[in-house]
């Protein structure tokens, strides 16, 4: 464990990735509900993309109230994020 005096997140990941010494990094907020399996399938896609420099995965929104059907139009604001099956680059 490393101590960051500034505050914020970006000093905080910063700090981190400075004393990292394991191959992979994952960020993962606070707010975040991991699948059972999640380590294991970042895992497995790291292995078989050895080249790849980042990668992410879905963010699905879990509202506790059903929010007004504007804010539905506009998960993305909310960090919602379902860009498919698809690889990019």
């Amino acid at each position: 464990m490393v101590s960051e005096t500034k505050q914020g997140k970006t000093p905080a990941c910063l700090c981190g990735v400075k004393n990292s010494t394991g191959n992979w990094i994952a960020f993962v907020d606070d707010d975040c509900l991991l699948a059972e399996n999640w380590v294991e399938e970042a895992a497995r896609f790291a292995l078989v993309h050895p080249d790849c420099g980042a990668f992410g995965g879905r963010v699905i929104l879990d509202w506790e109230l059903p929010p007004p059907a504007f804010v539905l139009k506009y998960g993305y604001q909310f960090a919602q994020q379902d860009h498919g099956t698809y690889t990019f680059r």
